[in-house]
This record gives C-alpha cells, structure tokens and sequence, in this order.
C-alpha cells in the first residue's frame, strides 16, 4: 500500500469500531458516516478531505420515517462520486432525475454525470406457497386478480410452470387465443430444437402470455382467473376456519407441521419473518417444544430407556475387566483389545442417545445437529469473560440446539452474531426474526416464511424479505411462503407497486448546530466552501420538492426550498437566542455538546438549557441532592415512555396525591427543572409561530385559500349565498388551520403540540423543528428509575409493563446516553479548566454528579446485560 500505516479495511458502527480513519475501505452505516462528515475534529476533517468514493447500499431506506433524514442529508452532503445501490426502488426515474438535478448544482470535475442502471430481472424465480395447515399448496399470482380492481396481469410475475398453467387455462376457455403461443411454435426458434431454454427464453414467453391475457373479453379472463386460482383459493379457505382461535395460536401450533413440510421437500434453510418480538421468541419456543415432545415419545417408543440400562451395566462389566488389567506395563492381548473397543463403541452410543437426534431438530439435509461445545467455543467471548458465554439456563441458546435462531434489535449483540454465523454455516435450519434480517446483513436461504400479519408488512417490505430466498450461488430457485396471512393481504402485497419515496425534513436544530461547528472548523481552509454548498444543497433540493405532479405539486416544489430555508434560518436565530452560539455565530461548548448527542435530539437541547441556565448547579448543590434526584431529571428527558393504565388506575400508596409515590409511574419534576423547561418551551413556540405567520403572509397568494379538510381532503367551496350578520364567523387566522380555527382558535399556540397539529398543513410543520421537552404531557413510566433503584430485571419485567424484548433495548440506550453525556461533560470541562475560560461545564459537583451517575447506572447494567435473554 501507499502509506505503510494504512490498513486495507475498517470498520464502523455504534457497536463496534477498528481503524476507521486509518483505512482504504471502509464499511459503516449512514449514522457513523455523517459523524464522520461533520466532526469538527481534526482527525475527521482529514479523513472525510481523503474519501473518494462512497457505495450507499440500501438507499431505499432514505423513504424510512426513522432513518430517512440521515440519508438525505449525506446524499446532498457528500462531495464525491458515489454509487447508490437497491433492489427495491420505487419510482426510480424520479429518484434519478431528483440525483439529477442535485448532481448538475454540484458541478464537481469536468465531464461527471448522473447515470441510471436498471437490472429488471431476478438471478433465479421465487416460488410462492401459501400452507393451508397440512401441507403447501401452490400459489399461483393470478389469483389476486379475481377480487383486485384495477391490478394488472403485467405486474406479476411467474414461474415457468405457472406460466405453462395460464397457457392451459387460456387454452381450456379460449382456444383460439393461443395459436402462436403454443410452446412448439414460440419457441421454434431455439437453435437444433434442443430446448434447451434459458430463463429469458422463459421470460418473453411469460410476457407474451399476459400481454395476450390482457386482450382476451372480461368473461373470459374471469374464466381463466378462477381455472388457475382455484386451488389457491380453497387453499385460503382453509387456513380461514383455522385462524378461528387467533393467529398467534394458529402460528404457533402450526408452525412445527410446516418446518416439518419445509424439511421434507428439502426447503431449508429458512427465515421466517414475524413483526413481534415477543412473538418471535414464542414461536421459537412453541417449534422447540413440539420437537422435543415427538423425541421423547419416539425414545420411549424404541426403548432408549432401557438400552441405556443395559449400556451402563456392560460398561460397568468391561471397566471392572479393564481394571484389572495393568495396560501399561503388559501389552494388550486381542481380548483385552475387543474390550478397548467394545468400551469405546458403547460409549459413543450412549451419548448419541443423549444428545439430539437430527430427524427431530431443524438442520438443512447433510448438516448434523451444532454440539454444546461447538456452542460454547462459538460463544466465548474475546477476551474471556465469566458471564458473556454459552448459557445452558438460557432458552435462546438452548434453541440453537435443535437448530433454531431468534433474532430481532432487542437481543443481545453476542447472540445475534453467534446466530448469523450460524446460519450462514447452514448450521441453523429455520430463524424467526423481525425485519432486522431483512436488510443489510448477509444471511442467504433458501425460503421466506411470511408468518402472520401486520400493518408493518407493505409492499416494500415483502419484497425486501422475500428477496432473502433464493440468493444467487446457494439455490437455483427460492421460496416464499405465506402463513396465516389472509387472503386480502396476500392479494395486496402480489399487485401493490413499490411506494415512491416522499423525501424528509434535511434541517432541524441538531443538524444546523453540527453543520455550523463544521464550518466554523475549516475557518480559512479552502474546503469550507465545499460545505457552504453542501448546505446550500440541503437547502434549495429537498427530494420533497420533487415529489408528485400536478398544479399542486408545483406550487409544493416552488415553496418547499423556500420553507426549509425558512427553518434553516429559525434555527439559526434560536441557537443565538439560547446562546449556544454567539452573534457572529461562532460555536461555544454547548454547541460541542449538543452536536456530541444530536442523535438525541430534543433532549440534548433540554440539558443544554438547564446546563445554560444553572439548574444543574443550584439542583447538586441542594444539602438534601441524591443522585437519584438527577436520575429522575434524565429519565423525564431520554427513552420516554407512557405509564401503562395499570400503573394510573393503581393510585397512589398511602392516600397521597401526587405521583412521586405511585407505583410504576415516574415522579414529577421538581419546580426549578419543570419551570426551566416551561420556559424555554414557551420562547421556541413562540418563535416558531412568529416564523410560520410570516411565511403564510408573504405567500398567501402562493398558498391559496385553506379550505381543504384535514382527514378527508375533500375541498369546501364558499357557499353562493350572501352571507348574513347571524352566520358564524371564525376568527381571522394565517398560519393556524382553518378547520381548527372554527373552534374558536387565533394564531396563538399553547404549546408545541398544540402548533405541529395546529398549523395548515401546507407549512410543513415538523416537530423535529422544536427542540423542546414539555414537562406537562402524560405520565411516564419509571421503568429505568426503578432498574436504577433495585437492578432486579425480574421485578422489572413484572412491574414495569415494558415488553421484554423492548427493555434490552431501552436500557441499553439510556446507558450509552449518560455514558456519553458524562465523557462530554468531563472532556468540555477540562478543556475549560486548561483555557481559563468560564463555561457551562466549570462546575465541577456537576460535572462529578453525571460522572456518579454515569459509574451506577453502569455496574448496575453491566451486572445484567450479559444474562439479558434469559427469557
């Protein structure tokens, strides 16, 4: 290599990181790499001036509410050519017109341009089924056209024996209709007659059967319909009467007779997908348990029990004869040798009727069952620890026996590793997982179990799991299997197309605070100005502005450029006027901070605030301050979550009436904190709403009149008539909706709620734009302050009303959370001490009282974290 001191390839992610600065390649994800991007580090900077290229794989995800912002916001960030790469695009001519237009505003190197490369086709087919709670039937797509209105034959594609069952169908209703599609004359044209015929040669004739499809009379189309589809739609009648008693107890007790069907036709390795983690983990459990039962009664059949009885007599026989046998000093006679051997084979057999036999476990044909120690070496920790290894005591591990994997986010890191090696060893048969298997990770199978329904489960979804099937060098064909989904959603996820990606917000107050530290980072450097247009991008190419068509959405690409420069500048004039950066817009401590956890955004606005405002000085220097006072201010401000009914219906112990004394329910914030809090609130809605009157004015002829109703969109026309002195009369409103302002509300907004939901819709109002915490909203769950007080994990499950599978990942946040806002502090505050200056961070009780809490919350975690999926 060039440099001696580069490595070839690194890696960086919140979990795990290795010469991530030091290297040619780098593998991350999107939220790693905008740190790197707008670190105002110098380490960073020098990095991100060396990076030449950049693969954005998954880049469907940019249409994802929860991830989409960081994807936008590289795509328009990043300066140099980049590949954006998925399989599941929709609108893709959009998407690359809008790459388009960004691309021409960046007029990097002479001759550099947007190209878009299309790949239609699949390597191998996928088979659908559907299991109707005996056994697969085939499925094939066209019958989703019987009830779809509208859905077109063009759109579904089929196997070759599914296309070769619509040719005899439209054979059978019309004869006439395919003469020249006949097989013997399509493809007459393949060389020497061989036919040997390529998927392609398959394809055309597919596409030449349902363009004819589509020509033929509606009554003889319907005939077709119900030829090929009948045996689909006997097969969802069936499955009908057994989702009677509910899915969950449909899945879980029929998912062992359809591994079992799935084993026999040589279909695994399989994923099954499920949307609950909870539900995972018991269908897991349900397979778990129904093999074992088929075990115990085939060992009690065969009488294991009793050879056992006899191989431990005739060891004991053999070792007593041994004994007496001096092997080291005399040479084994040919007896002796038969009673070495004999010891051995018995041996052997009686472990094997021990362990697991492979007919009842879940292993891909060839494979044998995974052993406790091939377990335990796959498990063990490096470096070693005590507590992080295999777990006899711990269900999910047990599972993996039998060859079952669970694997979802709320699991701990070593287990899911341990599964994906796994599975990718073809050493697990089947792994029921949430859509985190999905996207992103390198886990092949041969089928995709769609098990049960749920509103998560749209077109792009499906295609993304069913994608997993069938990868290109492990199988010629994939699978994907329907159960226990009804025949409607079946229908829809067949004929739906892929949705268009709608953009999302580019600026909010974290993202301009980083922005703004990076600038002012490369202060005199000539690679500011790449910055400077970076975030001229963000602000005039939103991929919003590009979406739909029509007058409407002409008006929309004209003034969302002008709105999110309107934003831009609201954050700009907040920082200033919280002093978190000063007039000339020069960074100060608390911007460091607040860039430190933007992924936390608005909480860290909210320490920001009370560190500003002294708060946490007057709160620690309290005579009576515990550290749990500090802790109940955090978990007020992270991992918020709803009270459950239970927790409010209780009451509260002893007669009292506030809720510090109720159980599972967070205890109120003190009156300092509570009205900090209320205070900065009421500055940024105000401001905020100053802004969108504002922009309602200057553009009310751009705007129109709001008479659009919120849910319905049905448009309300002016009555004909003149008005009367009786008719009602709303008040005379800007910003504020005009469907709301008939209950009697002006341009004043109470709260920040009350503004995101308050406002016309054509303002784009995002609460992400209001770095607000409001003290005065539902009760919350004391879940983590609890954890904090007894560290029982039990007792939490069992009082918090928090799912399992949610606590792992709640918890683990908020100990990453203090982790880092106590690194920040302590690192803030010595760099105040070593300039002399007076910062937010020069309280050393503070500082020291987050490093306390941060140490606690810690030993506390850490004594858990390892045993966590004990379920």
């Amino acid at each position: 290599y060039k440099q001696a001191a580069c490595h070839a390839a690194g890696i960086f992610t919140r979990d795990f990181r290795r010469h991530e600065r030091c290297c040619q390649i780098l593998v991350t994800v999107p939220q790693c790499l905008g740190i790197l991007l707008l670190s105002p580090t110098l380490a960073c900077t020098t990095w991100s001036q060396r990076l030449q290229y950049v693969i954005f794989d998954e880049v469907h995800t940019l249409g994802d509410a929860a991830q989409g912002q960081i994807w936008e916001q590289l795509l328009l960030l990043v300066q140099c050519p980049f590949v954006a790469l998925s399989a599941t695009l929709g609108d893709s001519k959009r998407f690359a017109a809008w790459l388009g237009s960004v691309e021409q505003k960046r007029g990097l190197a002479a001759g550099r341009k947007m190209v878009l490369v299309e790949h239609r086709e699949r390597y191998n087919d996928l088979k659908p089924w559907i299991f109707d709670g005996s056994d697969l039937q085939e499925l094939h797509p066209f019958f989703a056209l019987q009830r779809r209105r509208g859905a077109k034959a063009r759109s579904l594609r089929l196997v070759p024996e599914d296309a070769l069952r619509l040719h005899d169908a439209m054979l059978e209703a019309e004869p006439s209709s395919v003469g020249d599609l006949e097989p013997s004359v399509f493809f007459s044209g393949v060389p020497t007659r061989s036919w040997d015929l390529s998927m392609c040669h398959a394809r055309e004739w597919e596409q030449a059967l349902k363009e004819r499809f589509e020509s033929l009379p509606a009554n003889v189309r319907a005939l077709v319909i119900n030829k090929v589809g009948a045996g689909t739609v006997a097969a969802f009648e069936a499955q009908q009467d057994d989702l009677g008693n509910g899915e969950g107890h449909y899945l879980r007790s029929n998912l062992p007779k359809l591994v079992h069907v799935l084993k026999t036709k040589e279909m695994l390795p399989a994923i099954c997908f499920h949307n609950s983690k909870e539900g995972c983990f018991l269908l897991a459990s349900s397979l778990f348990v129904a093999l074992g039962q088929k075990e115990a009664r085939y060992k009690k059949e065969h009488r294991y029990e009793q050879r056992g009885e006899t191989i431990k007599a005739e060891l004991g026989e053999l070792r007593g004869k041994l004994n007496k046998v001096d092997l080291d000093k005399n040479l084994p006679s040919a007896t002796q040798r038969g009673w070495v051997m004999r010891h051995n084979e018995l041996v052997n057999e009686f472990n094997l009727m021990l362990g697991i036999i492979p007919e009842f476990a879940v292993f891909v044909p060839g494979q044998k069952p995974t052993s406790r120690s091939e377990l335990e070496e796959i498990f063990a920790p490096t470096p070693p620890r005590f507590d992080n290894g295999f777990n006899v005591k711990n269900k999910l591990h047990v599972l993996l026996l039998r060859g079952i994997g669970v694997h979802h986010s709320s699991l701990p890191k070593r287990y899911r590793e341990c599964v994906e090696r796994l599975f990718r060893l073809r050493r697990l048969g089947i792994v029921i997982s949430t859509s985190t298997l999905a996207v992103g990770i390198n886990m092949p199978s041969k089928t995709s179990v769609f098990a049960g329904d749920s509103i998560f489960l749209d077109s792009m979804q499906f295609q993304q799991e069913a994608g997993r099937a069938g990868r290109r060098g492990f199988d010629l064909r994939g699978h994907t299997v329907f159960f226990g989904l009804p025949r409607c959603k079946v229908e829809q996820l067949l004929c739906s197309e892929l949705p268009a990606m709608q953009g999302n917000l580019t600026i909010c107050p974290a993202t301009v605070a980083r922005l703004l530290l990076r600038h002012h980072s490369l202060s005199g450097s000539a690679h500011q100005e790449g910055l400077t247009a970076g975030i001229e991008r963000l602000l005039h190419f939103p991929l919003a502005a590009a979406a739909g068509s029509g007058q409407q959405a002409d008006v929309g690409r004209r003034l969302l450029p002008l709105q999110v420069a309107h934003h831009f500048r609201f954050c700009v004039e907040y920082l200033r006027m919280e002093r978190i950066v000063n007039e000339s817009l020069v960074p100060s401590d608390l911007t460091g901070f607040i860039a430190h956890i933007f992924f936390e955004q608005p909480s860290n606005f909210a320490v920001a605030v009370l560190l500003r405002a002294g708060v946490f000085e007057k709160l620690c220097r309290d005579p009576n301050f515990r550290t749990e006072d500090l802790m109940v201010v955090m978990c007020h401000l992270f991992c918020r979550t709803p009270a459950t009914p239970r927790s409010l219906l209780e009451g509260p112990s002893g007669g009292g009436q506030s809720t510090k004394s109720r159980k599972g329910v967070l205890p109120e914030l003190s009156p300092l904190v509570a009205n900090a809090l209320r205070e900065h609130s009421a500055r940024v809605v105000e401001g905020m709403a100053a802004y969108q009157q504002w922009f309602a004015r200057a553009f009310a002829l751009e705007l129109g009149v709001d008479n659009t109703l919120p849910l319905s969109r049905v448009c309300v026309e002016p009555p004909l008539r003149t008005p009367s002195a009786h008719d009602f009369r709303p008040l005379a409103v800007s910003a504020r909706s005009a469907f709301v302002a008939l209950s009697g509300h002006g341009d004043r907004f109470k709260s920040a709620r009350d503004l995101c939901t308050g406002v016309r819709a054509e303002l784009n109002m995002d609460p992400q734009l209001l770095p607000v915490v409001e003290p005065d909203g539902e009760a919350l769950n004391s879940y983590i302050l609890d954890f904090f007080k007894h560290g029982q994990i039990e007792v939490l499950k069992r009082d918090s009303g928090v799912a399992h599978s949610e606590l792992w990942t709640k918890l683990e946040q908020f100990f990453y959370i203090v982790r880092s806002i106590s690194a920040a502090m302590r690192r803030r505050a010595r760099s105040a001490q070593y300039r002399g200056t007076q910062t937010a961070f020069a309280d050393k009780e503070v500082v020291e009282a987050f490093a306390t809490l941060s140490d606690e919350f810690e030993s506390k975690w850490k004594a858990v974290r390892f045993g966590f999926g004990e379920v």
